[in-house]
């Protein structure tokens, strides 16, 4: 995610490529695209992120 990018736009980004890989066979768990978008968001959000890994169960996390 770049600095300047809105997390919507981000989200419509990796929904895209989960949902190609998907197409081509590909076996994507939600939980395992969850965190790599948790891992990938900028400084700006390490206190969401922080707050969501803590008070959510991360295996019934869903991208919403």
């Amino acid at each position: 995610m770049e600095e300047d990018e809105d997390i919507a736009s981000y989200f419509l980004c990796v929904d895209d490529v989960v949902n190609t890989m998907r197409g081509l066979g590909e076996k994507m768990k939600i939980k395992k695209v969850v965190r790599k978008i948790l891992r990938s968001l900028p400084m700006r959000f390490d206190a969401k992120v922080s707050t969501i890994e803590e008070v959510k169960d991360m295996a019934n996390l869903s991208m919403d």
